[in-house]
């Protein structure tokens, strides 16, 4: 059990980057007013490995709650769903961005700044393994 934690312990905490090629690279949140109760991380997530992974479940430090979701225009309205998870594919890449998909972070518990930062933990699966990659992303007015 002791070796099962360690394992873990050590799996989140190897790379703020990546963890074997699978990576959120130029992650960024978007600032927000200071009443606001949400907030949105965007970035490049990567996968160059040999298989598909479910991104299943995010965790950010000083929110309550997040959810993955995808914007969409219905009638010209624009409107988000929230997505369970999704697939990224083998040696593929997927953008989160404004209007697309994109990390919602809720329920702030402290009040950010510009340039104050939030850790995001993202946690895969495939049919074989699970992953656990961290990344501070930075608070922006704009998109780096």
């Amino acid at each position: 059990m002791k070796l099962l934690k360690y394992t873990v312990i050590t799996l989140v905490f190897i790379s703020d980057i990546s963890l074997a090629n699978l990576s959120l690279e130029n992650s960024w949140v978007r600032a927000a007013p200071m009443n606001s109760t949400k907030m949105s991380a965007y970035g490049l997530l990567k996968n160059n490995t040999m298989s598909s992974f479910n991104l299943i479940r995010i965790e950010a430090s000083g929110f309550k709650n997040t959810q993955i979701h995808q914007s969409q225009i219905n009638k010209e309205i624009m409107s988000m769903k929230e997505l369970k998870n999704f697939t990224i594919e083998a040696n593929s890449e997927i953008e989160l961005t404004p209007g697309g998909k994109h990390i919602m972070l809720q329920s702030p518990m402290k009040i950010f700044k510009i340039d104050d930062s939030v850790e995001l933990l993202l946690f895969f699966e495939s049919s074989y393994e699970e992953k656990v990659i961290r990344v501070n992303a930075p608070i922006k007015r704009e998109a780096p």
